[in-house]
């Protein structure tokens, strides 16, 4: 298993799910992508989208829970995958 690294945009918004008690199923599904980007960050299940960001390939993993369509955007590295994105999904 990988070792995630967070963005500071991507800690705030984890941090802000975690003490809202009323999205705990959107934090839980949210978790569960996270896990599954560490488990397996070569997965096609954690790279359904690729975005190119200053030269680099940035994946996407879109979720939906109830109403919410959300995103985990993250850019491999070679010390673990680093998580760039965490919130409403893009356009």
């Amino acid at each position: 298993m990988s070792q995630l690294s967070y963005s500071p945009e991507a800690d705030a918004a984890l941090t802000d799910l975690e003490r809202d008690v009323a999205r705990a199923a959107l934090l839980n599904t949210t978790v569960g992508v996270l896990a599954a980007i560490a488990a397996e960050p070569g997965s096609a299940d954690v790279r359904r989208r690729v975005y190119h960001v200053d030269g680099r390939a940035v994946f996407g993993v879109p979720y939906r829970t109830h109403d919410d369509d959300w995103l985990v955007m993250w850019e491999p590295d070679h010390d673990g995958p680093i998580i760039m994105y965490v919130g409403p999904d893009l356009p």
